[in-house]
């Protein structure tokens, strides 16, 4: 996404009002980590903040943090057209939630997704 916005087109995809869970690359890394450590931790751990924004939220801080303007939408008819059965992993609700890492005490460097995006994306 971020070749899009640094360019200046960059856009809500579909309504814009769809979930989207995410992660720091450096608290994927260290979830990792800290599950293979943690013998408490059984089953799957999902890899995401406990703070899931909707697309539109998302798209606001990601064109601020690369101080640019997102005024390009995705429609979702053009991205069915475009994309086909793959449209879904963009215009899909997922609200996907960490209870296993948060319950075994797992604290995130970058809970919080402008904090994220401002370290990934700092000048």
């Amino acid at each position: 996404m971020a070749p899009l916005f640094r360019a200046g087109l960059g856009g809500k995809t579909g309504s814009g009002t769809q979930w989207m869970s995410w992660i720091h690359l450096a608290d994927i890394a260290a979830l990792a980590l800290f599950a293979a450590e943690n013998e408490s931790l059984q089953g799957s751990v999902n890899g995401v903040t406990p703070d899931p924004v909707r697309n539109a939220d998302f798209t606001r801080s990601l064109a601020a943090a690369l101080h640019r303007s997102a005024c390009f939408p995705a429609p979702a008819f053009a991205l069915k057209t475009l994309l086909g059965e793959f449209s879904r992993e963009l215009l899909d609700s997922k609200r996907i939630i960490p209870c296993r890492a948060v319950a075994a005490g797992f604290q995130y460097q970058y809970p919080k997704l402008d904090v994220a995006l401002g370290n990934l994306f700092k000048s």
